[in-house]
C-alpha cells in the first residue's frame, strides 16, 4: 500500500512532477520564460508569476501545453539566484487562476532605481 502522508514522499513526487512538466515544455518556450523571469526580476523588488506571464504575453509567446511548466522555470530562477520565495502569497490577477494564491518572490538581481524602467501595467 502506498504511503498517503509523508513529507519525503510528497517532496519527491513534487520534484518529479516539476521535472516532468519542465521536460515536456519546448526549449524555445523555456528560453523565453527564463528571459521573462530575468526581465521581471531586474525591474521589480517583489513579484509573482503573474508578472512573468504578463511579460510572456506581451512578447506574444504562446503558453506551453502545461502551464505548470512555469513552476520548473521558477525553481530554476531560485536555484540560479535570481530570486527567493518570501513564503508569502498574493491572489493572482490572471483570470485563468481564479484568484488563487500565488507565491511572492523577492528579486536578487534588481537594477538600481534610475535604471529601472516602469511598466505600470505589469502586475506584481
Amino acid at each position: 500500500m502506498k504511503v498517503a502522508f509523508s513529507a519525503r514522499a510528497s517532496s519527491k513526487a513534487r520534484n518529479e512532477a516539476i521535472d516532468q512538466v519542465g521536460a515536456n515544455a519546448s526549449e524555445e518556450w523555456k528560453a523565453q520564460a527564463h528571459a521573462a523571469v530575468f526581465f521581471v526580476a531586474k525591474r521589480r523588488p517583489k513579484f509573482t508569476t503573474d508578472a512573468v506571464w504578463f511579460v510572456l504575453r506581451e512578447r506574444k509567446v504562446l503558453p506551453p501545453h502545461e502551464p505548470r511548466a512555469l513552476g520548473a522555470i521558477m525553481l530554476w530562477a531560485v536555484t540560479e539566484g535570481l530570486c527567493v520565495s518570501l513564503w508569502r502569497y498574493k491572489r493572482s490577477v490572471r483570470v485563468a487562476c481564479h484568484r488563487r494564491p500565488v507565491v511572492t518572490y523577492k528579486s536578487l538581481v534588481l537594477l538600481p532605481v534610475k535604471k529601472r524602467p516602469k511598466n505600470k501595467r505589469m502586475p506584481l
